[in-house]
């Protein structure tokens, strides 16, 4: 693949949270799973384990816990500012949106690791950088990979994060070993609607040759108002070196 091809994807990859229920073709799902297997990993510990599910019985429960997970989270965004609040949490109908991609999407890949894998790197990165840093790192890789992947394919899919209290639902009702960490279930399905073009922050605002450009850096006011144009979807025009007031 030629590198204008490659940021194609990249550009026009999109979370999608609204599935048709069309089943996925076949082998479609193994597709993305050998992409994630070929992810960076520390010291190639390769740490990840993926369980499929497409039975509608088992989302069925999935979406419960997941409702569960949704309620916790609402109750806790509603203390933050509101214009802070994640989009997600303006309204509580859009609550609802994590429960209908598990019940829509035809099938939801479970991304787990073996934390004991993280043996496989140096020794000194357990006591400089930890455990969780790398092992978060490799499956964080993965991940990406994965959603690539399930893009290349023309189809959709999601990041969904997993708190504790739904991992350890999600590990009794689909028998994974109690050592393994979930990481995050990805619905993968044909997306039902058109996502928008997305905004990325301009290169010019990132990138620093020979050392950090400190004109670039960003006071608490302007990472607040960075936060604020978020919510308010209206970034296109904003310039994150824009001096506060």
């Amino acid at each position: 693949m030629k590198y204008e091809g490659f940021l194609t994807l990249l550009k026009t990859r999109r979370s999608i949270r609204y599935f048709k229920r069309d089943p996925l073709p076949e082998g479609a799902v193994e597709k993305i799973l050998e992409a994630g297997r070929w992810a960076m990993s520390g010291g190639n510990g390769q740490p990840w384990e993926f369980v499929v599910v497409k039975d509608k019985v088992i989302r069925a429960k999935i979406a419960k816990i997941m409702d569960d997970r949704q309620e916790r989270t609402w109750q806790v965004e509603l203390t933050r500012v509101q214009e802070y609040r994640h989009p997600q949490h303006q309204r509580k109908d859009l609550v609802d949106t994590q429960v209908r991609m598990v019940n829509e999407a035809p099938a939801i890949i479970i991304l787990c690791g073996d934390p004991r894998k993280f043996q496989a790197t140096v020794l000194v990165n357990q006591y400089s950088s930890g455990e969780h840093d790398i092992f978060h790192m490799n499956l964080g890789n993965a991940a990406m990979v994965m959603n690539l992947a399930a893009a290349s394919l023309g189809l959709g899919s999601a990041w969904q994060t997993i708190d504790r209290p739904a991992e350890h639902q999600l590990k009794e009702l689909l028998g994974i070993p109690i050592e393994y960490k979930i990481y995050v279930q990805i619905p993968v399905g044909y997306p039902a609607f058109n996502p928008p073009p997305t905004y990325r922050r301009p290169l010019s605002d990132l990138a620093h040759y020979d050392g950090y450009d400190k004109s670039k850096h960003q006071t608490w006011e302007q990472v607040r108002e960075w936060l604020a144009m978020l919510r308010q979807g209206s970034l296109p025009s904003y310039d994150v070196r824009k001096k506060a007031k």
